[in-house]
């Protein structure tokens, strides 16, 4: 593995597969152009699960378990930082920052839904709606069902299309922890 020039600052994350199970544990591989203390984060709208340890050279692999509340994608975030000596020549970087998104696979989660109701109903009707679903996977978490009724009237004139509740719910997040630092005024 050898440091990009225009990039000296960057480390690479790698895993050993493209999405994973909630409740899996996931083999990381960091590559690093500057030994020092690592900081892995697994991050999704916050800071999940963190390891703060030194580096064993330029390449280490390490285990990070993933919580079972996993949904749509996480973020494994690196930074490596070395000592700065103020006797040195040279100033190379002390600092190296890298980030991966890693998919989520949460077909698991996925509950077939069947609906009989009316096809028509007008206002003030009373409507009666029957909703059939398969047994729950673990009888501790039994799902649940929401049911709205919106008037058609609005979403079409809003050309509003229904999304996809399961993409919607779980499907890839955007990060959302922000990372800053001051090493760049050192």
């Amino acid at each position: 593995w050898t440091v990009p020039a225009d990039r000296p600052e960057q480390l690479t994350l790698t895993v050993d597969r493209k999405i994973y199970v909630p409740g899996a544990v996931a083999h990381v591989r960091i590559q690093t152009p500057i030994e020092g203390t690592l900081q892995l984060t697994l991050e999704t709208d916050q800071v999940v699960h963190q390891t703060v340890m030194e580096t064993i050279g330029k390449s280490m692999d390490l285990e990070v378990p993933l919580p079972d509340t996993l949904r749509g994608s996480f973020f494994l975030v690196a930074t490596v930082v070395r000592e700065v000596d103020p006797a040195s020549e040279d100033w190379t970087p002390h600092r190296a920052m890298g980030a991966l998104q890693v998919m989520v696979d949460n077909s698991i989660r996925h509950l077939p839904v069947k609906m009989t109701l009316p096809s028509k109903a007008e206002p003030g009707d009373r409507v009666t709606c029957t909703v059939e679903t398969s047994a729950p996977g673990d009888p501790n978490h039994p799902p649940y069902v929401h049911v709205w009724a919106v008037d058609e009237g609005i979403l079409l004139a809003a050309n509003y299309q229904m999304p996809d509740p399961f993409q919607y719910f779980l499907g890839p997040r955007v990060l959302g922890v922000q990372t800053a630092d001051t090493f760049y005024q050192l």
